[in-house]
């Protein structure tokens, strides 16, 4: 990574309103932490091959295309 921030960390929540306490609870533990950026995804339909319904349900699969090897599999 490259720029001046050396940490990025990406988490799924179940609400929008569970943002602020996901940042409030490392920054008590860690006083010198401080939170420069942050962006939302409001809707994900797709997530790790898998279609996701309104509800983040798996609905369906995405295959990926053929001659793509799949993400953490051994040459």
């Amino acid at each position: 990574m490259a720029g001046p921030h050396n940490l990025v960390i990406d988490v799924w929540l179940r609400a929008l309103g569970d943002v602020h306490a996901f940042e409030a609870h490392p920054a008590r533990r860690l006083p010198r932490l401080t939170i420069d950026d942050r962006s939302l995804v409001l809707r994900t339909v797709k997530h790790m091959g898998r279609r996701l319904d309104d509800d983040g349900r798996s609905v369906g699969i995405v295959p990926l295309p053929c001659g793509v090897p799949a993400v953490g599999a051994l040459p």
